[in-house]
């Protein structure tokens, strides 16, 4: 969906779309610039990012910081946006059932296995 803004006499308008590789900007008169994706350094941080903001909400969640799993969690993520990287820490408190509605039994397992699958497809 273009966005568009008054800028003087001048009207700028920026489409967003993600095009395999990364996200692609087009700015009036066919400017590209390309955002790539996430390297592993920015997949860990935006994992810890949103695995702080989850243990804070729900304190039981703690095992999704427990040591070695976001950084294994950064390394098997290549080729996902950070949307996709923070919408997989949500998906792993309901990945088993019996984590569904207890987040205290959501494990690292849990975010390793969501990440997994969402490589897979």
């Amino acid at each position: 969906m273009p966005w568009h803004q008054e800028c003087g006499r001048e009207l700028v308008s920026l489409c967003f779309g993600l095009f395999g590789a990364g996200i692609l900007i087009r700015v009036q008169h066919e400017v590209v610039v390309e955002i790539p994706m996430p390297d592993e350094q920015a997949r860990l941080s935006i994992l810890q990012a949103t695995v702080a903001a989850v243990i804070a909400a729900f304190p039981g969640t703690a095992d999704l910081a427990r040591p070695g799993v976001l950084a294994e969690a950064a390394a098997i993520s290549v080729g996902l946006d950070a949307r996709r990287l923070r919408k997989a820490v949500a998906e792993a408190c309901a990945w088993r059932p019996e984590a569904q509605g207890d987040p205290s039994r959501v494990t690292g397992a849990d975010l390793l296995a969501v990440l997994n699958h969402a490589r897979s497809q």
